[in-house]
């Protein structure tokens, strides 16, 4: 999980392209998350969820709403790259 400065919420993150980089080579790219499209798809079901569970959210909960690019092993010894093409990148060697 990486955190941030926040974004504007227009955004329509159903769109947005990302791309994985390992070892400067892409691995996996697509548009909108994985597996929703829209990462804030499940905070409905997730707030309900929690709430019948006697635990509502709270402001500055943070929350998870899923993987971008779904699950990667990257190898020992790589460089990572994720680009938000458009509005930033986060980079990671192991």
């Amino acid at each position: 999980m990486i955190l941030g400065a926040p974004i504007e919420p227009a955004v329509d993150w159903s769109r947005q392209s990302v791309q994985l980089w390992l070892n400067g080579r892409i691995q996996r790219s697509g548009i909108g998350s994985d597996p929703f499209t829209d990462p804030l798809r499940s905070l409905p079901w997730l707030a309900r969820h929690a709430a019948g569970q006697g635990r509502p959210l709270k402001a500055g909960d943070l929350i998870a709403t899923g993987s971008w690019t779904g699950l990667f092993w990257a190898p020992p010894s790589s460089n990572l790259k994720v680009d938000f093409v458009g509005r930033g990148e986060v980079s990671l060697s192991t």
